[in-house]
């Protein structure tokens, strides 16, 4: 039984400068987030309380208040702000790259007082006015790499160059996935804020890479899978015309994630420790954490095999 989902491996080359070709290149999202805390200087940064614990570390080792608020059921700020106010951040996630016309109206509104967290959205473009961020290595299989979006002076040719290890990536291409993944999670938790320029073999991989057929291919695997399980799935979000996904969040009403592991599709656990976090309230946000189950819809695979994973994921719900 061949498994499907997991990290990306090498990403085959195919041509195109990319959509973020005229824009500063950093190492990670986090990397970028940390530019944008030192530019800002803010006092407070607003954050979903639906974040990875690593966004909130970042705020924690610069020094910064960060108080959470809610998300409605359609993954948007439950009561988003009309302004920011002065010495505050307000960080909105792009969640699984389906939320870009929220990103896009909210950096609109709140401008430099705003920060678009695209680290799920790859291919959508920032405006110049307005903070924003994305990361590379989650659509495609390089070892690094985000590109930063703002108001502030952007000129990063001073900051020194991330030097990640690859030899996960070379392995996956190998076919060694055992090793490759241990080797990815090792790589993973190398990862700091410091911030870096993007690494000089991530910049070359990204030069040789089909971006548009990447797009196409997500988005066309994604629209597979919704129209085979959009009736079993308790979120249900539009893709949109500009909208590139990570995955097709499935909200199954009990927990899945084990079972559809043993049925062969690697399911990442989007941020477990938002269950345990302390806070009050924020049931939904606990939910999200406990039950989504994102579905593998990137460019390795086809029509075929997303219809292969909706029959597994029919299975699971039913057995």
């Amino acid at each position: 039984m061949r498994v499907i989902g997991g990290f990306l491996g090498l990403e085959p080359a195919g041509g195109g400068g990319g959509p973020h070709h005229d824009v500063p290149a950093l190492s990670t999202g986090r990397s970028c987030l940390r530019y944008i805390i030192e530019a800002e200087r803010p006092r407070r940064v607003h954050v979903p309380f639906y974040v990875c614990d690593a966004l909130l570390v970042s705020l924690r080792k610069a020094g910064v208040e960060y108080r959470f608020y809610g998300l409605d059921h359609r993954l948007a700020p439950a009561s988003p702000p009309d302004q920011a106010k002065a010495g505050e951040l307000y960080v909105c996630v792009n969640y699984l790259g389906l939320m870009g016309s929220l990103a896009t109206a909210l950096g609109a509104t709140l401008k430099e007082g705003g920060v678009v967290d695209d680290s799920q959205a790859f291919f959508r473009r920032g405006a110049a006015d307005a903070w924003s961020f994305n990361s590379a290595r989650k659509f495609l299989g390089v070892p690094d790499g985000a590109y930063l979006y703002g108001p502030a002076s952007r000129d990063v040719t001073a900051l020194p160059r991330a030097v990640p290890t690859s030899e996960h990536l070379t392995r996956a291409l190998d076919g060694d996935g055992e090793v490759a993944y241990r080797l990815f999670r090792l790589h993973e938790a190398s990862l700091d804020d410091g911030p870096r320029g993007m690494s000089e073999l991530t910049a070359r991989l990204m030069e040789g890479i089909d971006y548009a057929r990447v797009a196409a291919r997500r988005r066309a695997n994604y629209l597979v899978l919704d129209g085979l399980l959009t009736e079993r799935n308790r979120l249900c979000l539009s893709l949109e015309a500009d909208d590139v996904p990570l995955y097709y969040p499935f909200l199954p009403p009990a927990r899945l994630r084990e079972e559809l592991i043993r049925r062969g599709v690697f399911v990442p656990s989007l941020w477990p420790e938002v269950a345990s976090r302390p806070g009050d309230a924020f049931a939904w946000e606990r939910e999200l954490a406990t039950l989504l189950c994102p579905l593998p819809v990137d460019q390795r695979y086809d029509a075929e095999e997303m219809r292969d994973v909706a029959a597994r994921v029919k299975g699971a719900v039913d057995a």
